[in-house]
């Protein structure tokens, strides 16, 4: 599947669609090292990795996210993982912003049709079901195919 980072937001964070509190959150637009990200900090506060194979923390406190990036969540049982936008300031992780109906965008690597039946979704409006979707396998194989 690929390596990640881990993310915590500085807040609770509710799926848009069915109001289940999220608090497992992922993303691929940092190092990917597996690192996890604390909102407020500027650099990663750990790495969830073998102690042999990690890097040094003098290294890990060098690094930053980019001012913009994805993070999502599989935390539910929508079809669909939650998604929200990260911003830093000054290299520090300042801001979270839930992925609603009003503010999603299509992703580079999703389709058209991907987007419309997400944007459905999140409007409450199409049939989860007919998404083909519904099962846990099925959301992390939408999010390999979109969040690369």
């Amino acid at each position: 599947m690929g390596w990640f980072d881990w993310y915590e937001p500085g807040n609770a964070i509710m799926c848009p669609v069915c109001d289940t509190s999220l608090t497992e959150w992922q993303g691929k637009d940092g190092p990917c090292g597996l690192f996890v990200w604390r909102q407020g900090n500027a650099a990663p506060v750990e790495q969830k990795i073998e102690k042999d194979i990690s890097i040094e923390v003098e290294k890990r406190e060098e690094m930053r996210l980019p001012d913009k990036f994805i993070i999502y969540s599989h935390g539910c049982s929508c079809p669909f993982p939650v998604l929200a936008n990260g911003r830093c300031s000054g290299g520090i992780w300042m801001e979270t912003e839930l992925v609603t109906s009003q503010n999603a965008v299509q992703l580079h690597h999703e389709t058209d049709e991907q987007f419309t039946q997400r944007k459905q979704w999140l409007e409450g409006t199409g049939a989860a079901a007919g998404f083909g979707l519904g099962t846990n396998v099925q959301k992390r194989i939408w999010s390999m195919s979109v969040l690369k």
